[in-house]
């Protein structure tokens, strides 16, 4: 077994608390993946707490041949709105865990905050490298989809 951590953060340019709400929305997941996956799958409007969902990511920009495929398991471990921050466990396909962390931290200013995204991911050794590409490039997309979105927002 094989473990990786990827960080990304973005600076967005929308109020902490706008942010947030849009951060507790599912369809947000689904947006901001448009292009690069989408979910097939029933998610819940809002993330809650307890709650467990299972999805199929289907992978639009990679051959069909080199993404993992299968169903993939969300639990939503912690919402924390004070510290704007969501966690959740996940696992399925080539992953064992892919350990998610949604976090904003607001600014000085109210007009951006700095959003991140950290996920600790366990895989099989021989799995890894085409998991952590993978995961890569999928947090790069929705950062640059929800520079898209908050911009939509204003």
């Amino acid at each position: 077994m094989s473990k990786v951590v990827i960080t990304k953060t973005t600076k967005i340019p929308l109020p902490a608390e706008k942010m947030w709400e849009l951060l507790q929305q599912t369809r947000t997941l689904r947006t901001i993946g448009n292009g690069f996956v989408h979910y097939q799958g029933k998610l819940h409007a809002e993330w809650k707490v307890g709650q467990k969902c299972t999805v199929t990511p289907i992978f639009t920009k990679i051959p069909w041949s080199l993404a993992p495929s299968g169903p993939h398991t969300i639990l939503v471990s912690n919402i924390d709105p004070v510290l704007m921050m969501i966690e959740t466990k996940e696992a399925g396909g080539l992953v064992t865990a892919w350990n998610h962390t949604m976090k904003i931290t607001s600014s000085s200013h109210n007009d951006f905050c700095i959003y991140s995204d950290t996920v600790e991911i366990e895989a099989d050794w021989w799995a890894m490298p085409v998991v952590k590409r993978l995961a890569r490039a999928l947090y790069n997309h929705r950062h640059a989809r929800l520079l898209i979105l908050a911009e939509q927002q204003k």
